[in-house]
């Protein structure tokens, strides 16, 4: 699964934060969950797999806000772009 559909699955944007992250993947859980109405084992497979994805991505980047360094966002035909971060000044490390 590629980010952007993980990101979509969950209804985030690009720059959202991890905790942002979690509220989306619980308050979706709750609907999603096979024990609930209208749930699906199937949908809550992909949920789940859509945020450790999500996860994933956040927690192996070197800062907080970036990769190596830059920054990516989303526009919005989902090209993806790369601009310096300001957070770390473009060098990649936590601070």
């Amino acid at each position: 699964m590629m980010l952007a559909e993980s990101l979509n699955i969950l209804g985030l944007k690009h720059s959202a934060l991890v905790k942002d992250v979690r509220e989306a993947y619980w308050s979706r859980a709750m609907k999603a969950h096979p024990d609930h109405i209208g749930g699906s084992v199937e949908a809550f497979q992909t949920l789940v797999s859509a945020y450790q994805e999500v996860l994933s991505f956040i927690q192996n980047a070197p800062c907080d806000y970036c990769i190596e360094g830059y920054t990516y966002a989303l526009d919005k035909n989902f090209h993806k772009l790369r601009m310096p971060c300001a957070h770390c000044m473009g060098t990649g490390r936590r601070g």
